[in-house]
């Protein structure tokens, strides 16, 4: 049986994540929420997080601000604004010491990483994962992301999809569909496979290799 992990990231979104989490509640489904951490300086917003995870799901950390990529960004200064300052302002709220970096339109490579933002993660103890199917739900028409998805999903046997919450706002019903769909053939998990684990608790992974700018020599 087909494996999939749920994500949403760039939240929480004042319309899209509370129509998210009732399509989750109608169908028993828990999903990883990463979250863009300024955005919880808006108390309504913080107060959406914590119903996020108050419902039973995971969050973790998707940088301060979502800006340029670490890996385009060196210095420690900037691993500590965007991982560290992101990570106080989800306290309370974040489930674990998880993180995501910003891919640039899902994009995988050395771009998403720079040696200190690694050495950061390293040093506190973040588990740092990826994904392995970015259907850009931002592209239109609404809903096309649906078949590229299934798409990617028939050629592996374990999915980390990433989704939008604001990107799905007022088109919830193509997530319906597609969640029906998956129910019927798959397990789904909060866990992610391996290849999509760059960091695990602090330690390197294989998987971190070619996932992060090295420090010039």
């Amino acid at each position: 049986m087909k494996r999939i992990t749920l994500t949403f990231d760039n939240g929480p979104h004042p319309q899209g994540t509370p129509q998210l989490l009732r399509v989750l509640a109608q169908r028993s489904l828990s999903a990883t929420f990463f979250l863009v951490a300024q955005n919880l300086r808006d108390p309504s917003l913080r107060e959406l997080a914590a119903r996020v995870r108050a419902e039973g799901h995971r969050i973790g950390n998707h940088t301060l601000t979502h800006g340029v990529p670490l890996g385009r960004r060196p210095g420690r200064d900037v691993a500590e604004a965007e991982i560290g300052q992101a990570q106080a302002l989800l306290e309370g709220v974040a489930t674990d010491k998880l993180f995501r970096p910003n891919g640039d339109k899902g994009q995988l490579g050395e771009h998403m990483l720079s040696e200190d933002a690694v050495a950061y993660l390293e040093a506190n103890g973040f588990t740092a994962v990826t994904w392995n199917c970015v259907p850009q739900d931002w592209v239109p028409p609404a809903g096309s992301w649906v078949e590229r998805a299934e798409a990617i999903m028939e050629r592996q046997d374990w999915t980390a999809i990433v989704l939008h919450d604001h990107r799905l706002a007022g088109s919830m019903q193509h997530l319906e569909g597609f969640l029906d769909r998956l129910i019927a053939g798959c397990e789904f998990t909060l866990e992610f496979p391996p290849e999509c684990v760059l960091i695990d608790r602090g330690r390197r992974t294989p998987a971190l290799q070619g996932r992060y700018t090295p420090a010039a020599a």
